[in-house]
């Protein structure tokens, strides 16, 4: 959802441009991910849009509060993914900066039992632990992966989205 300040805009009707801050939340293998409604198995990360002046780590502690309730979180920096895809005859291009966590099991089971419908979170929302290992082919955007797994080196990685999804 677009909200003011957010930099996320059109520079015209074919082309759009955003930076978003993601949260990638780990326990023992798993991460914690959001399942969109749609024909094919797709999970998305946690997150949302930076807004204008806002530090890109204050972005994903502030999205983690807003969409999960969660705070005093130890975010490490895990890195960037410029990610390019075009759906429904638009352009996208989209900076993720990404943050990281292995949280504890207080957290992950706050995670487990945490009613969605009080947060800032799409309608029909399916938030779920799902091993890494079994969703590395339907995670988008492609190659984000990679920053899945603790202790990993800071990733600088490129997707270029051949089709929309």
């Amino acid at each position: 959802m677009q909200e003011q300040g957010d930099l996320r805009y059109f520079l015209n009707q074919k082309q759009k441009f955003d930076v978003r801050a993601v949260l990638i939340l780990l326990h023992k293998g798993k991460v914690f991910v959001r399942r969109e409604n749609t024909k094919q198995d797709l999970y998305i990360l946690p997150g949302g849009a930076v807004k204008f002046n806002e530090e890109s780590q204050s972005a994903a502690e502030r999205e983690a509060y807003e969409e999960l309730g969660l705070t005093d979180l130890k975010l490490e920096f895990a890195g960037i993914l410029e990610n390019f895809w075009k759906l429904k005859k638009i352009d996208y291009q989209q900076l993720n900066l990404i943050y990281r966590q292995e949280v504890n099991d207080e957290i992950y089971h706050q995670l487990q039992h945490l009613n969605y419908r009080n947060f800032d979170l799409p309608p029909n929302s399916d938030l779920q632990w799902a091993r890494v290992d079994q969703i590395e082919d339907t995670l988008h955007p492609k190659g984000i992966v990679k920053t899945c797994y603790p202790k990993v080196e800071i990733q600088h990685l490129i997707n270029h989205q051949k089709f929309g999804f």
